[in-house]
């Protein structure tokens, strides 16, 4: 992106957040201990809200799915010629009230949320489990740290802003729920962003996802990296890192963007959402003599397009410079680029796989043979 005509990496500063997080106070904990402590709060979440009956939990949210189907059949495209994004040629479906949120193509985006699956069937059939435990296998063997960061959707984290029949954990998705579970019991650390944004609703306005794009805002972002870096700083090297001089030079400022989907608005939308398109930004700048990027890079990023805008936040978080890896769509293509070339990894002692919740629920995840046979189920 630009601004001002200098083409630069940008991130949400945002000093509340910072201060507040957990993450930003909490020692580091064995990866071991982190995931316990996720898998008992998820566990937790179905025991409140079903009495730890994953399916009578699911099937209790049927009345928010059939809302949420029910507007989402009523929707139609307000500019189907648009040029960009297909996204600006699809219909949205926009917040019920303030703050004006809109989710573009709910229902190929909101698929992992509006299926009312039966769990008994639904779970062994994501194919993204067996991926991320023999990954996580794989990478472990070689001293490699892996974390997963499955990103909620909008609707997922801003749920009571698009339906009124929201319960009030504001939870809406036990089967992503019980997804993220079952990761965790098969000993593959994954980070569980949705607890940690529903809590930084309660404690501030800010918005944490775009109100005319698909993705996560970087106040969101910035909080997945200050969980990142407190997991990762467990490691010496990187608790090493963190406590050098910052190796990044910053600058506040601010942007005004219009999004991915802005033309897919209709007048009424635009003036609506108008308020919000400038937001607080920091220019993330390497001194001299260091980067931002670098393929020899001890921590590798890979995903799709969630991933997108986090180099310079996970840089600045850890101290350190990123080899980028990641695109849009990706799921494990990163992983048969390291078979192809192992000097890709030969530096690294982090992996770090950001992915939509939708991408992890629903995508066919195609796990390369030498890695697969790593694979052990915890049963």
């Amino acid at each position: 992106m630009k601004i001002s005509g200098i083409c630069c990496i940008t991130y949400l500063a945002s000093s509340l957040l910072l201060a507040a997080s957990p993450a930003a106070v909490q020692a580091p904990s064995s990866r071991a201990v982190a995931i316990r402590e996720s898998l008992a709060a998820i566990e937790a979440e179905c025991q409140r809200a079903a009495g730890g009956d994953w399916q009578k939990w699911n099937d209790a949210l049927s009345p928010f799915r059939e809302e949420m189907l029910r507007r989402i059949k009523a929707l139609r495209p307000y500019n189907p010629a648009a040029t960009g994004s297909f996204e600006s040629r699809s219909a949205v479906l926009e917040s019920l009230s303030d703050p004006p949120l809109f989710e573009a193509d709910p229902q190929n985006y909101l698929v992992h949320i509006l299926d009312g699956a039966n769990l008994r069937e639904w779970l062994p059939s994501r194919t993204a489990i067996l991926a991320m435990n023999s990954i996580s296998n794989w990478l472990r063997l070689k001293g490699i740290e892996f974390l997963v960061v499955p990103v909620p959707k909008l609707t997922e984290v801003y749920p009571d802003l698009m339906a009124t029949g929201t319960p009030a954990d504001r939870i809406v998705s036990p089967p992503t729920r019980l997804l993220v579970n079952e990761l965790l019991r098969q000993d593959v650390e994954t980070i569980d962003l949705l607890p940690m944004y529903l809590a930084a609703r309660r404690k501030s306005p800010s918005l944490l996802y775009s109100p005319v794009d698909t993705h996560w805002r970087q106040e969101a972002q910035i909080m997945a990296t200050l969980e990142i870096g407190r997991r990762l700083r467990r490691n010496q090297f990187f608790n090493a890192a963190k406590a050098k001089p910052p190796i990044f030079d910053e600058r506040s400022q601010s942007m005004y963007w219009r999004g991915t989907f802005y033309e897919a608005l209709n007048p009424r939308q635009r003036e609506r959402v108008e308020s919000f398109l400038t937001m607080p930004l920091v220019e993330v700048s390497p001194k001299p003599g260091y980067a931002l990027t670098k393929v020899d890079a001890p921590v590798v990023m890979i995903g799709d397009s969630f991933a997108g805008g986090l180099l310079p936040l996970l840089a600045r978080e850890l101290n350190v410079p990123i080899n980028d890896l990641s695109s849009a769509g990706q799921t494990t293509q990163a992983v048969k680029d390291f078979l192809r070339d192992p000097s890709l990894l030969a530096p690294a002692k982090a992996v770090v796989l950001f992915v939509s919740m939708r991408t992890l629920a629903v995508a066919e995840w195609q796990t390369p043979p030498p890695i697969l046979k790593l694979a052990k189920p915890i049963r």
